[in-house]
């Protein structure tokens, strides 16, 4: 190899270096953004919207349904029940008034 292939190495690699380094360094810096505007929303939720998706989950929470599911019986080719519709019963538990 001659002292100039030999020099044209040497730069190369230390540009390959300082590429990388550049490289780890922006994407290092791009991550710690997108973890910071991720907390600063998380944190704007839990502070300042907490009442309006706490009413919003209790909604969901006690929303009552009725789901009319008398189909008759299932049964197989000899006749047997394999499956039929019965009566539920269901208790709720009010956790206002537990507190």
């Amino acid at each position: 190899m001659n002292r100039k292939n030999k020099s044209t190495k040497v730069r190369s690699d230390k540009f390959k270096k300082s590429h990388s380094r550049e490289r780890a360094f922006f994407s290092s810096i791009s991550i710690c953004i997108v973890l910071l505007i991720l907390i600063i929303r998380l944190t704007y939720i839990m502070i300042y919207k907490n009442k309006e998706y706490k009413h919003m989950a209790q909604g969901q929470w006690n929303s009552q349904v009725t789901v009319e599911a008398d189909r008759g019986d299932i049964k197989d080719r000899n006749g047997s029940i394999l499956a039929t519709s019965i009566d539920v019963y269901r208790v709720d538990l009010d956790l206002e008034a537990i507190d």
